[in-house]
């Protein structure tokens, strides 16, 4: 009822300028923020400000409203965006702020570890003798988590459903297929201020714009080489989130209680939310045993997560120039 009788106003609200609007919530963000997590604040009143800098918000307003409307999928209310004005002025993106422990605590909670591991941990981290912290440091490289729940688990049963309902969200009937919602450029992770990839009509177009972000193009003869088999086959094209690190999932009750952060959404080859999905838990043995339970991919795309290392090691603010690494295997001759 309150809600219904807050829409009026709210909509009123909406119309004023975008400069008044962007000083009053930056002033209730400096005033009465009551918390900060990377580029989001917690207002009162059940909202959430999020800074897009120089990009857009109604590139991840527009998704979304997109997934809100087209799945059951919990995500926040857009409420508002006010566009970026010049350098200094941020993009803001107003939605509600929704309760919830993210992924990553709750899996911590629900891990068992082997016997000896908290032991080794101590090791490997506080003894001065480089003898004592060798056998420690390999002990734990054999040393995976198990989470402790079971397969039908409510989360992992709701996880599966929204990577279905996502999955399953048609392509677009006409213009770009490679894209955003509003047929857009798509955001892209591997540079710092998130490079803009301009919009395509074909997955082989896409492939060949990857290759043209490469930063160290001496590379890019053995990187087409290994792209060869991945680059012959056929792919769907699907709506993918591209951000699923345990962050962006938050947890209630042990239920979903929403999937945020959908700035990098948009349609890609049917690979794209499994190689992102990885290279975001890369290294992170409780997330990729999580993953694991959840079962959705399992094992598929094995060539196009080696493509995705190899370009992650190549390309923008993730990459490793030439010689930092003896004997790279991607600055070897041809």
């Amino acid at each position: 009822m309150l809600r219904a009788l807050l829409y009026i106003p709210w909509k009123l609200w909406t119309l004023f300028p975008d400069s008044l609007r962007r000083r009053a919530y930056l002033f209730i963000e400096r005033n009465w923020g009551i918390s900060r997590i990377w580029n989001v604040t917690r207002l009162p009143f059940g909202l959430a400000l999020k800074h897009t800098y120089n990009r857009s918000p109604d590139i991840e307003a527009n998704s979304i409203r997109f997934v809100r409307r087209n799945t059951t999928i919990p995500v926040p209310d857009v409420l508002d965006t006010v566009p970026p004005d010049g350098e200094n002025n941020s993009g803001l993106l107003i939605t509600s702020w929704i309760e919830g422990e993210t992924l990553s605590s709750w899996n911590q909670r629900h891990l068992i570890w082997p016997a000896g591991f908290q032991k080794n941990a101590d090791i490997a981290l506080y003894s001065d003798s480089s003898e004592e912290r060798r056998p420690a440091l390999a002990k734990l490289e054999t040393m995976f988590p198990e989470v402790n729940v079971p397969d039908d688990h409510p989360l992992l049963v709701e996880l599966r459903d929204a990577l279905t309902q996502i999955r399953s969200l048609p392509s677009p009937s006409s213009g770009p297929q490679i894209c955003n919602t509003n047929g857009g450029p798509t955001i892209w992770a591997r540079c710092r201020d998130r490079c803009l990839l301009p919009p395509v009509n074909t997955i082989a177009e896409f492939h060949e714009l990857l290759f043209q972000q490469v930063s160290w193009t001496s590379r890019l003869e053995r990187l087409r080489l290994i792209a060869q088999p991945v680059h012959s086959r056929d792919y769907r094209i699907t709506f993918t989130h591209s951000d699923l690190n345990p962050n962006n999932i938050l947890v209630k009750d042990d239920h979903l209680a929403a999937i945020i952060d959908w700035e990098f959404a948009g349609w890609y080859p049917e690979y794209w939310e499994y190689t992102q999905l990885v290279m975001q838990n890369l290294h992170l043995r409780p997330r990729e045993e999580f993953w694991k339970r959840v079962g959705f991919f399992s094992g598929q795309y094995t060539e196009e997560l080696k493509l995705e290392r190899a370009l992650w090691h190549s390309t923008g603010d993730m990459s490793i120039a030439p010689g930092v690494i003896p004997d790279d295997y991607l600055d070897q001759p041809m």
